[in-house]
């Protein structure tokens, strides 16, 4: 990938390290979070924000990493909504790194790629390691994506973790790429 852009929701207790290690490595990360300090600290860091997530619909890739699913549909409503209006670019990807329900998170790719006029991707990738694991980058990252978005996206995973896998076949343990392109 050599466009190592990225938007981020949710810089709490792991998004935060999260996105650190992000700029650490050299992506230009712009993000969105309900309150001011984590934004504050990611902007002293070299990250960029925006007032809110619908702000976000021209990023390539877009990670939430947000308590639970209704969150992240709260949280990106308004993002759907730009993506509506004017359909974001082929190729776009929502990352969902939140270890939340595959089979919600599969029904919300189904949303986003309607919303997205076919032009967006839900990959499913939730980490593990807790905090300590976000702080030092090394994360276990199973991402549900078909093999062209696992390779476009190995460089963003391996900057927040140490072990990244993708299932051999995409049903494993529910995990799939949620959304095809025409």
């Amino acid at each position: 990938m050599t466009d190592r852009t990225a938007g981020f929701v949710g810089l709490g207790l792991m998004g935060a390290p999260m996105a650190a290690n992000l700029l650490r490595a050299g992506w230009r990360i712009t993000a969105w979070n309900r309150s001011e300090p984590a934004l504050a600290e990611l902007t002293a860091e070299g990250g960029h924000r925006v007032g809110s997530v619908a702000e976000l619909h021209r990023e390539p890739i877009i990670i939430f990493m947000l308590p639970d699913l209704a969150d992240i549909e709260e949280a990106g409503a308004g993002l759907l909504t730009a993506w509506r209006a004017r359909a974001p670019e082929p190729g776009t990807v929502v990352v969902i790194m939140s270890s939340v329900s595959p089979v919600a998170v599969r029904e919300f790719g189904a949303t986003v790629h309607a919303a997205s006029a076919g032009n967006a991707v839900v990959v499913d990738a939730p980490v593990s390691g807790g905090r300590t694991g976000a702080q030092a980058g090394t994360l276990a990252i199973l991402a549900g994506a078909s093999e062209q978005d696992f390779t476009r996206l190995r460089p963003l995973f391996e900057a927040m973790g140490s072990t990244v896998r993708r299932p051999k076949t995409t049903r494993q343990r529910g995990r799939q790429s949620l959304c095809t392109r025409t």
